[in-house]
């Protein structure tokens, strides 16, 4: 597949996401966010996780986000680890904690 980076994202979330499926948004930044917009495109019923642009989520912010995961279980949870047009970062911790919530989901 020949393209720029985008066309990988739209392939990802047309093998993995179906209309009707829900997802979780975790809108660190503004891949994170268009991921999200991009299920919703999709036709998934979609719920954004809002944090801070400019710095990684706080502990508190990390237990809410799954919390959330494990209590809505969504078919999905889309999370960018580097935010690179703003330069948040989600830290390799976060990301397995994140994981590990949707497991427990």
């Amino acid at each position: 597949m020949s393209g720029e980076g985008m066309l990988a994202l739209w392939a990802v979330i047309n093998s993995l996401i179906a209309p009707h499926d829900s997802v979780l948004s975790v809108a660190n930044g503004p891949y994170g966010e268009g991921l999200g917009h991009m299920a919703r495109d999709r036709g998934a019923s979609l719920t954004e996780f809002r944090a801070d642009w400019q710095r990684p989520l706080s502990a508190r912010q990390l237990l809410e986000l799954t919390t959330e995961i494990e209590q809505s279980r969504p078919s999905a949870v889309v999370a960018c680890a580097c935010e690179t047009p703003c330069g948040s970062l989600c830290p390799p911790e976060h990301m397995r904690a994140i994981g590990a919530a949707c497991c427990r989901a």
